[in-house]
């Protein structure tokens, strides 16, 4: 692939090995201002996916302005915002909750419910929507100041991130001990994902720049004073999901819709839910709770 101007080559973002293998080729999201292919890459060191070349953030930040009015979709991040209060509070319950996202909903959805929310928005300016209601934002982790919270959250944008071992650090530096954090990515290795290949909607690249599978998230959180406590799904986000990536390849193969897929779907996520996993769900929750490094 021709490297565009302002294109720029990066090392693991993981391990800092220069060694890597083409992994993939694929389109950008359906916003994207680029008609040009993007590269995937596996490190043949510890085998992290991740985009190169990748386009400045100049350019990437333009991805993220774009809103989807789809009324299915509407619905199904409705049910993801109650299934992921009702997550958290299986362990903690009306505290301080720090949302590392990329948007305005999950912060203001909190709020209603009686939690001290503090947001960081560096994908997307949500000031007008989080403001009037008292939650502090800011546009960057550099930017918080040293507080720490019972809850700290990242919904599906982990992958969105530059610097991943800066920012598993000031994930444990905000997080109080015993406290939990919650995070979310789509499985590069699900069923899903091998299923829709080229098409399958958790690649959402230039938004996306790393992809994950659950031995990946557990070798980057290895480091860090954290322990992995369990995990859970959110039925709607892989439905939504698997929706996307049917729509995707329905358009370019000229075929039908399979609802028989996105049922699959849901009744993977249900089953890995409960702790009998038969198989990857496409998007899980990673819940890790903090050692108390004084005890």
């Amino acid at each position: 692939m021709p490297e565009q101007s302002g294109w720029f080559r990066v090392d693991c973002p993981y391990c800092t090995s220069k060694n890597f293998r083409t992994w993939r080729t694929v389109g950008g999201v359906d916003t994207s201002s680029s008609s040009e292919p993007y590269t995937i890459v596996s490190c043949e060191d510890c085998g992290l996916r991740y985009l190169n070349p990748r386009p400045p953030w100049e350019i990437r930040s333009r991805e993220f302005e774009s809103s989807d009015t789809n009324w299915i979709t509407h619905i199904l991040r409705q049910w993801s915002l109650w299934r992921k209060r009702l997550i958290i509070e299986e362990f903690q319950s009306g505290a301080r909750l720090l949302d590392v996202g990329v948007d305005a909903g999950f912060p203001v959805y909190m709020h209603r419910y009686h939690w001290d929310v503090t947001a960081v928005q560096q994908f997307g300016d949500f000031h007008e929507a989080l403001t009037p209601l008292g939650i502090q934002v800011f546009e960057n982790m550099e930017s918080l100041p040293s507080d720490q919270y019972d809850v700290v959250t990242v919904w599906d944008s982990l992958g969105q991130f530059e610097n991943l071992t800066g920012l598993v650090e000031s994930l444990a530096g905000h997080t109080l001990p015993g406290g939990f954090l919650l995070l979310s990515v789509p499985a590069i290795d699900s069923w899903e994902a091998k299923r829709y290949q080229v098409d399958w909607a958790g690649f959402e690249v230039p938004r996306r720049i790393t992809w994950f599978t659950e031995k990946d998230i557990k070798k980057l959180f290895s480091g860090a004073p954290f322990r992995l406590v369990t995990t859970r799904s959110v039925w709607s986000d892989a439905v939504r999901q698997t929706m996307e990536s049917e729509l995707r390849h329905r358009h370019r193969e000229q075929s039908r819709i399979r609802v028989i897929y996105m049922m699959n779907t849901l009744l993977g996520s249900y089953l890995n839910d409960r702790q009998q996993q038969v198989r990857q769900a496409p998007e899980s929750v990673y819940i890790f709770r903090k050692e108390n490094c004084n005890a």
